[in-house]
């Protein structure tokens, strides 16, 4: 079962985003990945919201990628490299005015 913090950040990220009318596969995904935020530890769950939060911006790429049949667990990972890739751009281009 979903835990009620994986419930509640679900359902604050997909508010600001207009509702799940807009996200049903994403929404389907989402939920398919309960046991895994279920199994992390308490630090890494933290870890993963951060993650989860970061993609957010993806989500209409995510949704439009599930429509076109691929697979929406992809479009999340890839999303959270593209995310991941983003933040290690800025801390490279401030490392490098220093």
């Amino acid at each position: 079962m979903m835990s009620d913090e994986y419930s509640e950040l679900v359902a604050s990220l997909v508010a600001k985003s207009g509702g799940w009318k807009r996200f049903p596969k994403l929404k389907e995904e989402l939920e398919s990945w309960r046991p895994f935020w279920s199994s992390l530890r308490k630090e890494d769950q933290e870890v993963f919201k951060r993650a989860l939060v970061s993609i957010w911006d993806y989500a209409d790429a995510i949704e439009g990628y599930s429509y076109a049949g691929m697979n929406p667990s992809e479009a999340l990972q890839l999303s959270i490299i593209l995310a991941q890739q983003k933040m290690l751009d800025r801390i490279y281009e401030r490392m490098a005015r220093k």
